[in-house]
């Protein structure tokens, strides 16, 4: 992309110096504004300049994405992917070797686990990028991608960290525990438009979304409907097909050369419809005119609650075909019976809030410092780990509740 051709969000980051100024740095642009190319930017210069740089993703599918196309990208540089899965297409690079490593959470976190042993090329990490930036709330996965932030800036303290999101409303805050700068745009290449169907019976919503892809069929468009499970996702999919609509279900229980399949027939425009679960919420470009969202609650791993406004950012975020003519549609299928929606096409996203002040979650991250020689004693934990965590800017009573934890094991012992 030259600059003539930068989209404006593009262009006032690089007006504004957050590539060049070597500082970390939030980017919080919406879907298809362009937050891949400038991390590229930025992984060009840090090349450039002799400096290693890493890409985390939380999906190895994306992880395989970019192998392909960022070894076309810096041909002369040796580009490894890190992801734990063997099976991959790519030709192994090992890490001593890397100058592009492309890795999934878990794999860095590994990594950070082990930090003496792969300190001689950690330490010439320059950038470190972060794909969907907002998992830091997730909470599995983010209080061990925190942990591993952690680490990775006390290991190699000259680290940039470039964390990239969607949908991040307190982007100062983060990039302020990052000890780096912001930068929020909400302009979309594609408008978006909001709006809601209801149904009296759940056993109208099939029909529902069947007139949604008919609609949108005879606009010249395709259609990705998010169903809350795999299950669901095959029904649905079965029945558009019986419909007349030609469609495949999309998730994790499929074989990885069956998802390359369908991704790739539907970016192609062999398909109408395409029926997945959330995991396709994140990373993937597969960019189409109107997309379902067919559920208004979600499973948190212990009840059904509200979908929040950024999963539903999220998701919607994917309509929008660049080129097409007029705007995209995220429709979201709620009971007749349900009231007091947020209105999710107008509220900002909620706040990345830390999931590491958790004591399950806390805990595990003090074994691993201590594991991994990273602190040795509880004053170091004090005076190095607890600060360098996104909890405690959060939360600054976690470290009274860490010294009152601490005085209550001594006195037990």
């Amino acid at each position: 992309m030259t600059p003539s051709t930068l989209f404006p969000p593009q262009q006032a980051v690089l007006d504004h110096g957050i590539i060049d100024l070597g500082f970390s740095a939030v980017l919080s642009l919406p879907t298809g504004a362009g937050k891949t190319t400038l991390a590229e930017m930025g992984m060009d210069r840090a090349l450039a300049r002799g400096e290693r740089v890493a890409y985390l993703t939380p999906l190895k599918a994306l992880a395989e994405e970019k192998i392909a196309a960022w070894r076309d990208r810096w041909p002369g540089r040796k580009v490894g992917i890190f992801t734990g899965d063997y099976a991959s297409s790519a030709v192994p690079v090992p890490y001593r070797e890397a100058e592009v490593l492309i890795c999934t959470y878990e794999r860095l976190d590994g990594i950070l686990r082990h930090w003496q042993r792969h300190l001689h090329w950690l330490a010439r990490l320059g950038l470190v990028v972060v794909d969907e930036f907002h998992l830091l709330m997730d909470p599995g996965r983010g209080p061990r991608l925190e942990g591993a932030i952690s680490r990775l800036r006390r290991v190699n303290p000259f680290c940039r960290i470039l964390g990239l999101s969607a949908t991040v409303s307190n982007h100062a805050d983060l990039a302020a525990w990052l000890d780096g700068v912001s930068y929020h745009s909400t302009w979309r290449p594609i408008p978006l438009e909001h709006e809601v169907r209801r149904y009296k019976r759940l056993a109208d919503k099939p029909g529902l979304v069947v007139d949604i892809v008919a609609e949108t069929a005879q606009e010249g468009g395709q259609t990705l409907v998010f169903a809350s499970s795999r299950r669901r996702a095959e029904q649905l999919a079965a029945q558009l097909t019986a419909a007349g609509y030609p469609t495949r279900h999309h998730h994790a229980g499929l074989g990885l050369a069956v998802r390359r399949t369908v991704e790739t027939d539907f970016r192609a425009g062999r398909l109408i419809g395409l029926v997945a679960t959330p995991t396709l919420e994140m990373g993937l470009n597969l960019p189409c005119r109107t997309v379902v969202i067919a559920d208004n609650t979600r499973w948190n791993g212990e009840t059904f609650e509200p979908l929040p406004v950024w999963n539903y950012l999220q998701r919607a975020g994917r309509a929008g075909r660049p080129g097409q003519k007029g705007a995209g549609r995220a429709i979201l299928l709620v009971p007749a019976w349900a009231r007091q929606l947020p209105d999710y096409g107008r509220t900002p996203p909620e706040p990345i809030r830390s999931r590491l002040n958790r004591p399950a979650r806390l805990a595990e991250q003090i074994l691993i410092e201590v594991a991994c020689r990273a602190c040795r004693t509880s004053a170091q934990l004090a005076a190095a780990f607890l600060p360098s965590t996104l909890a405690y800017r959060q939360d600054p009573g976690l470290a009274d509740r860490f010294a009152a934890g601490l005085a209550e094991l001594r006195a037990g012992g």
